[in-house]
């Protein structure tokens, strides 16, 4: 499909702040430095019908972003994202886009005034929010992160919670005896299965949770799926919040030592940080930097006072 090309179901979306409406080229190079080597002779895949958008965005809430993941992606939306003919290259090209049309939809919000949990991208007729979509990508890639930290010192089962990262027990987790090692192994579970497969994360008897959530005693004492769902998407934004408290930190923390190193050489001191770049227009993947998390999520941006965390 070309990229001028205007798929069935693309309709204008009123209130669009970016769209998506045709799949790009992997030989213009909308892969980036993921498209892989020889990807640019592949056919380029069949249009994209609304229908088949949506169902791509719920594997993206549970898988997040492609890299590495086409597969699961794709099998998870079904055709024509699995279509052999459409390789991993081809879904990072789509993915890039969309991620980039989101980046693109949540600044423009903070320029209009606009809520971010308002900001839409039309992608292929299909009304994708924004900040929901690059928040649960960047959610899971900081998952993965941690867990490939833990892979590294020789086992995935080592993944911990620092305390820090920890979330108050729910109030169904006293009749399950709920620890924070569940959360770990709950957390884990999703980077294997993808967010939701509660089932497949039961059943790993590795993650030992299968007591915790179907209880012997009384199957009724475990969690429900949306218990379950609502733990582990609490669990996911401490973890990035910790992440973006500990990379503003690190920036403040610089922008010091440069100020006393400037006043030590005699330089003008106090002069404002120049603006941050402009999201790609290109439909470029913005990573999860504060920045964008600041425009998703502008009441964050002032430290504030901790203060216990809530439930999941």
């Amino acid at each position: 499909m070309g990229a001028g090309s205007r798929p069935e179901g693309s309709d204008a979306i009123e209130n669009a702040l970016a769209t998506v409406s045709a799949w790009p080229s992997v030989s213009a190079g909308g892969g980036g430095d993921t498209a892989s080597a020889g990807a640019s002779d592949a056919p380029q895949p069949e249009e994209v019908r609304r229908k088949d958008a949506a169902a791509l965005v719920r594997a993206i809430k549970k898988f997040g972003r492609a890299t590495g993941r086409w597969d699961d992606l794709a099998k998870e939306a079904g055709m024509p994202f699995n279509d052999p003919a459409v390789t991993a290259s081809h879904g990072e090209v789509l993915m890039n886009a969309l991620l980039g049309a989101c980046a693109k939809a949540l600044f423009s919000a903070v320029e209009r005034s606009i809520e971010p949990k308002e900001a839409l991208v039309n992608f292929f007729g299909h009304p994708v929010k924004a900040a929901e979509i690059h928040g649960r990508c960047d959610e899971l890639d900081v998952l993965a992160e941690k867990v490939a930290k833990a892979e590294a010192k020789g086992s995935a089962l080592t993944f911990r919670l620092a305390a820090n990262e920890a979330v108050r027990t729910p109030p169904w987790g006293k009749a399950v005896d709920w620890k924070s090692n569940d959360d770990a192994m709950l957390l884990l579970g999703v980077h294997r299965y993808g967010f939701g497969a509660w089932t497949a994360v039961e059943q790993d008897d590795s993650l030992q949770l299968r007591e915790k959530l179907s209880p012997t005693d009384d199957p009724m004492k475990g969690p429900k799926a949306s218990q379950l769902d609502a733990r582990a998407a609490a669990l996911l934004r401490k973890l990035l919040a910790v992440k973006d408290m500990a990379a503003a930190a690190a920036e403040r923390g610089g922008t010091k030592r440069k100020r006393a190193a400037n006043k030590a050489d005699g330089a003008e001191v106090g002069a404002p940080p120049p603006p941050p770049p402009p999201p790609s227009s290109s439909g470029g993947v913005v990573g999860g930097g504060s920045a964008l998390h600041a425009a998703a999520a502008p009441a964050a941006a002032k430290p504030k006072k901790p203060r216990a965390s809530g439930q999941g």
